[in-house]
């Protein structure tokens, strides 16, 4: 049964870990972030899940060129 984040307790995540794929591919300008608003929309999310305790790997890509998610 899929489950949502709203649907999960502090007791299914603590300790667990959770594989969250989030689109990062913001525009970078002169290797700094030139639009934070992806960046700012999962917050909400990361903390939620670092407050349940859960062990969250964050992955992510940006598109093919000499771009790195570092600045990110």
């Amino acid at each position: 049964m899929l489950k949502y984040l709203n649907d999960l307790s502090e007791n299914d995540l603590k300790g667990k870990y959770v594989l969250l794929r989030l689109d990062l591919n913001v525009p970078i300008l002169n290797g700094e972030v030139g639009d934070t608003f992806r960046l700012d929309r999962v917050i909400e999310t990361v903390d939620f899940l670092r407050i349940a305790g859960a062990r969250t790997i964050i992955i992510s890509h940006i598109e093919s060129g000499d771009k790195t998610l570092m600045p990110v």
